[in-house]
């Protein structure tokens, strides 16, 4: 008997005894359920209800227990308890939920996990789906991705995990004990950079990456990144003000202590939140000089079924804008260049819509190298 659970994405106010949680790509226990598929519309236009299949194939075990992430968040796990809706056993029928799934466009990649009555959970399950008209923003990242990168003098970029601001690349019991955070990193976000960045014949290799926490993380006035850190409604966050080289500037001042070329490009990755205290907003990534600060909790996710890898088209473009940064460029209404001149997409427009990705020939031009 097949058994499908219908599911309606989005945001889920289910509440329910916490549930184990899947770390990441190791394999599943020996019994543990399996994903087969998870099926839904490639695109939805925007106030649509996005409804899908889950295919849990022939699994003769209690399913309890549903985990969904998204992806590109630093907050939003829905853990859905499959009990009330009788789904214990042979489960057959569907799940709906009235859901407002908002006006904004947006390329939503979630993971799906299972969790049987004994705890025992499957492998993540990915799916991307586009949220409103994206299809051309999108069709462009993937053209630019794909670029080859041909740069003779590339930059060393260098990854420092910071452990302990919860983030699954620091979660060194599942991650990297079968060296997920170093394929990701080397084979799949470099790549990705390096194809958008060259357009400007600007390219990066990897360097070092490091698993540090917040408080050793020092410069040489002793400043950790941790004095970054404050509480926001009980939540954990990095607070920075509008003027961000007022509150950056000494975090490359780290480098030199951990053993960092000055010249290096460093990329911190953590899992809170990044509040801009003058607005009171969150940020999607912070840059000062050649670091970049960027909110990353969850690791991308491999399809268990065709090995495709699920790295959210979002961070890869926040990345690769807050490196612009670096490299001297500003949004184009800050820019001394003629928005006139600016094509859509472009990777330094925050009013696009992300993934952005396009860079023109005045901005290469205006590289600070």
């Amino acid at each position: 008997m097949k058994k499908v659970i219908l599911i309606i994405l989005g945001i889920l106010i289910l509440s329910f005894a916490a549930f184990v949680i899947y770390g990441f790509i190791v394999m599943p226990p020996e019994g543990a359920p399996v994903i087969n598929g998870v099926s839904f519309q490639t695109q939805y236009p925007l106030g649509s209800t996005m409804i899908g299949t889950i295919d849990f194939g022939s699994y003769d075990k209690n399913v309890v227990g549903l985990v969904i992430k998204h992806l590109e968040s630093t907050d939003k796990v829905n853990n859905v308890d499959l009990r009330p809706l009788g789904t214990e056993g042979d489960i057959s029928g569907s799940i709906t939920n009235t859901i407002n799934a908002g006006d904004e466009r947006n390329v939503i990649t979630e993971s799906f996990t299972v969790v049987d009555s004994n705890g025992r959970t499957s492998r993540p399950f990915p799916v991307r789906i586009l949220y409103g008209d994206l299809s051309k923003v999108v069709n462009t990242y993937t053209q630019n991705i794909q670029r080859k990168n041909t740069s003779t003098s590339p930059k060393k970029l260098n990854f420092i995990i910071v452990k302990d601001t919860d983030t699954e690349f620091g979660d060194q019991s599942t991650s990297t004990s079968s060296g997920v955070v170093e394929n990701v990193i080397a084979n799949q976000i470099i790549p990705k950079i390096n194809g958008i960045w060259s357009q400007c014949d600007v390219g990066f290799t990897l360097g070092k990456i490091l698993y540090e926490d917040s408080k050793t993380l020092k410069t040489v006035n002793g400043r950790s990144f941790n004095s970054m850190f404050s509480r926001l409604n009980g939540e954990g966050v990095i607070s920075v003000k509008s003027d961000q080289k007022s509150d950056a500037l000494w975090i490359d001042d780290i480098r030199q202590q951990i053993g960092l070329s000055k010249d290096d490009y460093v990329v911190y990755i953590i899992g809170n939140r990044i509040i801009n205290t003058s607005s009171g907003k969150p940020e999607s990534g912070f840059a000062s000089n050649k670091s970049v600060v960027i909110p990353w909790k969850y690791l991308p996710v491999q399809n268990p079924k065709t090995d495709e890898w699920f790295v959210p088209e979002t961070l890869v473009s926040i990345l690769a804008h807050e490196i612009g940064h670096n490299l001297g460029l500003l949004h184009p209404s800050e820019s001394q260049i003629s928005t006139s001149r600016y094509t859509d997409s472009n990777l330094m427009d925050v009013s696009e819509a992300i993934p952005v990705s396009n860079l023109i020939k005045e901005q290469c031009n205006m590289l600070i190298l």
